[in-house]
């Protein structure tokens, strides 16, 4: 995996997302510290977008400790 900093990414931001699209990894520093990835999509994440693009499936827009939260009103049914 390659490392570069913050500063060569602003340089030639196009460059190096290629280059994560085609399957690379790509390390970023800041400060000499890593500050963040680079990474080609999972293919997981890949699935998703195609659902949310399609109007399939509706990103939750609550924390999740909300949605799993019963409205007091709710019957569960065995």
């Amino acid at each position: 995996m390659e490392s570069i900093t913050v500063t060569e990414f602003r340089r030639n931001p196009e460059a190096y997302v290629l280059r994560a699209a085609a399957g690379e990894k790509i390390g970023i520093t800041r400060w000499g510290k890593p500050a963040a990835m680079l990474t080609p999509p999972s293919p997981e994440d890949a699935v998703c977008d195609r659902f949310v693009l399609s109007g399939e499936l509706v990103p939750a827009t609550a924390p999740w400790r909300v949605l799993l939260d019963a409205p007091e009103d709710f019957e569960a049914h065995d």
